[in-house]
């Protein structure tokens, strides 16, 4: 009698332990990052420019739903969202290459047929799959800003 209570305790443990949910894989940087297009919903800049430090407000809302796509062979895509700035213009596309500082907490980026100088660091605050957030140190007639972006899927 006793070893069939050990048995049968060993025996629901055993059930217990297979019944629980495994956890799905955590995804990479790239994974988080990849294959689905961004939209910016937020931007601020300090110090204030021009009075303001909200960044999106000196872009037409015709650029605000532009959208953005990285892609895992090291491109990305930017493309006109929905709302073009003249309807009559062909899409805007401007393409380039992005790869990841050696720890994996920037992006560094560049557009085609820019110079080799003319590089993009984003410095990654948020990467979850849903929301991505950066900043980026930019000059502006010779003074530095901080520009913080937020972008959503």
């Amino acid at each position: 009698m006793k070893y069939s209570k050990i048995a049968f305790a060993i025996a629901i443990l055993f059930v217990a332990l297979s019944c629980t949910k495994k956890s799905d894989p955590e995804l990479s940087n790239t994974d988080k990052l990849c294959g689905k297009a961004w939209k910016i919903v937020t931007a601020t800049i300090t110090p204030a420019l021009n009075g303001t430090t909200d960044y999106l407000a000196g872009f037409d809302a015709c650029q605000k739903d532009n959208l953005i796509t990285y892609n895992t062979n090291n491109t990305w895509v930017s493309e006109e969202g929905a709302t073009k700035c003249d309807p009559s213009d062909p899409q805007q596309v401007v393409k380039g290459t992005w790869s990841w500082n050696s720890n994996e907490t920037a992006i560094i980026s560049k557009d085609d047929g820019a110079s080799s100088t003319d590089i993009d660091t984003l410095t990654i605050l948020q990467n979850d799959g849903n929301t991505l957030k950066n900043s980026q140190v930019v000059n502006i007639g010779g003074k530095n800003y901080t520009i913080v972006g937020t972008f959503t899927r």
